[in-house]
């Protein structure tokens, strides 16, 4: 029998030279397989022994589960009959290769110790050589076991220190073979999810060298455009030609507030021109990628979303919401005139202008009377509201006494008020303040307001009035109007049902009611206080509410004293 041999398998020459082409082998691509074939042959091919060796390297499969591994084998003997039995029909050896074995449990529990195990080449010879296995994990930096490298040699070796620490180098390199072939593979897989997704949408790439003022893109694109990617450049010059005039100052601002730190992003849409001269919209999104040392951009990339669909539905809506208007504005005129006639005659009759009425007929015509006007209110409002909508309107300024213009608005609700048993005070100030605005319009503002307030009040308390604002700042902030100490704050207070915070934005918006359906307790169509909104809004102001459920309503409103 042959003596254990405890010298260095390795010189420092050949450790050196067997990290460094590991090193190397793993800047290179290729098969992960074929990586770990060459890695395993560099290690076998240096030791210091005129002896034979053999190398298989054991991976865990994806799914980590021991019993399936990939088997990756090299054999140096001269001789294919040299150990026998060492490769069987799955390519394992002969030692390690059972599935069932305690090695591959031990191995693939996490075991990160070297173990060497010598045996008899030739069990039913006693005087056999010795053979030796080295086996080396093979684990990750966060104790993540990759598999086992089984190395067999025809000597009686005793691993020395040095060459323990050579093998967990050589595994540690492998483990950085392996982890960039999972990174390559997963960012692969990443790049054709992102191709696939950019091939089914309607998102291009773009890429813009600052130096060279050029704009690079991709091939959807050209594909979009209708242009041919090798002869776009010759064709157009400068990426400015593409883009619409009237579009060509927005880009550049957009930009420009990104180059400023103003802008988290490029963000701008645009009209591109086709290859067939119509025009495209897109939205532009993306960002300075690269700069100088001064930090001056050098290059930007981002995308481009063709819009054009969208922009299309978009201007189909204006045109029907515009069509839907003047339908309105047609409808409300045509009904205006023949209330109007039904008021005039209504009135003229209960006078007895044509001939005695009884008390019974008065009292009919009252209901007609009153029920004619609330609907010619109706009519007007909604004719109002679209004239807002499509900004046809036009404000007849002049100076209005806001004295005169609440109390007749109160004076010419009492009646109203007092149905609902409503108490309804105003509180001016010492001096009075007169404003620079359409009084029509102001009036009805405030009517609906007031409206408003009757309408959730039962037996309770509304109060109007107006100031100057005391808390400039506070509420200038808060309604996000530029400071002035030109503005009058007028407040509509009631101490009724309330309405509750999550409908604060809500209840300005057109036909919205907070109490609707067929058994809905309170009259209107909900479009008095979307005109209120659009009436102070037109005058430069802002009107908002406080309130909670059950303890009434404020309605705040801010115009400035001279509108302009």
């Amino acid at each position: 029998m042959t003596s254990k041999n405890t010298s260095s398998i390795w010189s420092d020459f050949q450790r050196e030279q067997v990290i460094n082409t590991v090193l190397r082998i793993s800047l290179q691509s290729g098969s992960l397989v074929g990586q770990l074939q060459l890695v395993l042959a560099t290690l076998l091919s240096v030791p210091l022994y005129s002896g034979k060796a053999k190398g298989v390297i054991v991976l865990k499969n994806e799914a980590g589960e021991a019993p399936q591994i990939i088997n990756v084998g090299v054999n140096t003997s001269r001789n294919s009959s040299d150990y026998p039995g060492f490769f069987r029909g799955n390519g394992h050896c002969s030692y390690f290769g059972d599935p069932n074995c305690k090695c591959v449990e031990r191995f693939f529990d996490g075991c990160d110790d070297i173990e060497v195990i010598s045996e008899d080449e030739d069990d039913a010879n006693a005087n056999s050589n010795k053979i030796t296995h080295i086996l080396v994990p093979i684990v990750g930096c966060d104790k993540q076991s990759y598999g086992v490298i089984h190395i067999i040699i025809d000597l009686d070796y005793e691993l020395v220190d040095r060459d323990k620490g050579f093998l967990k180098s050589y595994a540690n390199a492998i483990v950085g073979l392996i982890d960039k072939n999972i990174a390559e593979t997963k960012l692969i897989a990443s790049e054709q999810r992102l191709s696939m997704a950019v091939d089914a949408s309607n998102i291009s790439l773009w890429r813009w060298n600052v130096d060279e003022d050029y704009m690079e893109h991709d091939d959807k694109w050209h594909e979009i455009l209708g242009y041919d990617r090798e002869t776009f450049r010759q064709q157009v010059p400068h990426w400015k030609m593409l883009v619409h005039p009237d579009d060509w100052q927005t880009v550049l601002d957009n930009f420009d507030l990104h180059r400023k730190g103003v802008a988290q992003y490029i963000k701008t849409e645009m009209r591109i021109r086709e290859s067939s001269g119509a025009w495209r919209w897109f939205l532009c999104k993306g960002r300075f990628t690269e700069f100088d040392e001064n930090h001056e951009p050098l290059c930007a990339t981002g995308i481009h979303l063709d819009i054009d669909d969208k922009k299309k539905s978009e201007d189909d809506l204006i045109r029907a919401d515009r069509y839907k208007t003047e339908f309105l504005s047609n409808l409300s005129h045509e009904l205006r005139t023949p209330l109007n006639s039904i008021i005039g005659f209504s009135a003229a009759l209960k006078k007895g202008i044509d001939g005695p009425v009884n008390p019974e007929q008065k009292d009919s015509l009252s209901h007609i009377l009153s029920s004619s006007q609330r609907l010619l209110t109706i009519i007007e409002d909604i004719l109002d509201l679209s004239l807002f909508e499509t900004d046809s309107i036009e404000l007849n300024i002049d100076k209005t006494s806001l004295d005169n213009c609440i109390q007749a608005v109160v004076d010419s609700l009492k009646d109203v008020a007092d149905e609902n048993n409503d108490d309804i005070q105003c509180h001016f100030p010492v001096v009075p303040i007169s404003v620079r605005a359409d009084a029509v319009l102001l009036g009805k503002a405030i009517k609906q307001l007031v409206l408003n307030a009757i309408k959730y009040t039962r037996n309770g308390q509304i109060s109007v009035e107006y100031s100057l604002i005391d808390n400039v700042e506070e509420i200038f902030q808060k309604i996000e109007l530029k400071s002035s100490d030109n503005y009058v704050l007028i407040k509509v207070k009631d101490s009724g049902a309330g309405i509750s915070k999550e409908h604060f934005e809500q209840i300005f918006h057109s036909f919205h009611q907070l109490d609707c359906g067929s058994a809905k307790k309170y009259a209107g169509l909900g479009i008095g206080l979307s005109l209120v909104k659009s009436i102070v809004e037109k005058h430069g102001g802002k009107v908002w509410v406080q309130s909670e459920p059950g303890k009434g309503s404020t309605f705040f409103t801010i115009i400035p004293s001279n509108t302009n």
